[in-house]
């Protein structure tokens, strides 16, 4: 089954409350996966995404770095409105290069 049809279903009976997703990959044209169904769902008003394309400039960007950014939103939604939290990603990441804040 096609994840996103569960998605769907949920978010058309008004069963979602707010979303927010930071999604990482290499570059945007090869790796970003389900792009047209996060657009909507952004359109819709309940996902608010923040994306870093790491290899797309010469600085690395990583989703950690966005995290950081966001550091103020990301805490309120933990500490305000009871947010559960996932984090995954790349098996080979270098895990050293990855923090809490």
């Amino acid at each position: 089954m096609d994840p996103t049809n569960e998605i769907k279903f949920i978010i058309y009976a008004g069963k979602i409350g707010k979303n927010l997703l930071f999604f990482g990959c290499f570059d945007r044209k090869k790796d970003f996966i389900y792009a047209d169904e996060l657009g909507e769902w952004q359109q819709m008003g309940v996902l608010d995404l923040i994306t870093a394309f790491s290899h797309e400039q010469e600085e690395r960007i990583f989703v950690q770095h966005r995290m950081k950014q966001h550091s103020a939103e990301i805490w309120r939604l933990i500490s305000k409105e009871n947010a559960i939290v996932y984090v995954c990603g790349y098996v080979r990441l270098n895990t050293a290069s990855v923090s809490i804040y």
